[in-house]
């Protein structure tokens, strides 16, 4: 039996950034929107993906910070706009890159 290397972007691609067509930077509270650039701290589990914190760019800090304990990765991808299984609207990741990362 083989096993493929599953790349780092498709754990973080399409991960729920937020409810509606809007969403806020958690550092200057700057309104973000489909097609902003942005760069999310998220932590992995055995079975999730959850997004930790959500900088617009100009709160983008390029890195993890120094001393950075949980397991984490850090991700810059584009927002986009998309549909809930229940039909409601909400923003994704997307084309998200692992930028820098703790195990």
């Amino acid at each position: 039996m083989t096993t493929r290397q599953i790349p780092a972007s498709e754990f973080v691609n399409g991960v729920s950034v937020g409810v509606g067509q809007r969403c806020h930077c958690d550092i200057c509270s700057t309104e973000l929107a489909p097609n902003d650039r942005v760069e999310v701290l998220v932590t992995i589990g055995p079975a999730t993906v959850a997004i930790a914190t959500l900088r617009g760019p100009c709160c983008s800090r390029g890195e993890l910070a120094d001393g950075t304990e949980r397991a984490c990765w850090l991700v810059r991808g584009r927002l986009a706009a998309s549909t809930a299984p229940g039909g409601h609207s909400r923003l994704i990741l997307s084309s998200a890159e692992v930028a820098d990362r703790t195990e």
